[in-house]
């Protein structure tokens, strides 16, 4: 099992295991959110659902981050 993971590891682009985010800082200042811990919370959430495979592409993940601000409170 071990050696049939390290295969299989060793195949992955490193590229793939860490991907820029579909969603940056900048994407929810323009949106209008400012800077701080809502704007933090929402970053790590839609970078966690991207790596999750939730969200296939980044108007997925402007979508995801949208719905995030709208249903957070402050």
């Amino acid at each position: 099992v071990w050696e049939s993971a390290c295969s299989r590891a060793g195949r992955i682009d490193p590229a793939d295991m860490a991907p820029p985010p579909f969603v940056t800082g900048h994407d929810l200042a323009e949106l209008g959110l400012p800077a701080g811990r809502k704007m933090g919370r929402i970053l790590e959430a839609t970078y966690r659902a991207q790596l999750n495979g939730q969200m296939p592409s980044r108007e997925d993940g402007l979508r995801y981050a949208q719905r995030m601000i709208a249903s957070q409170e402050d």
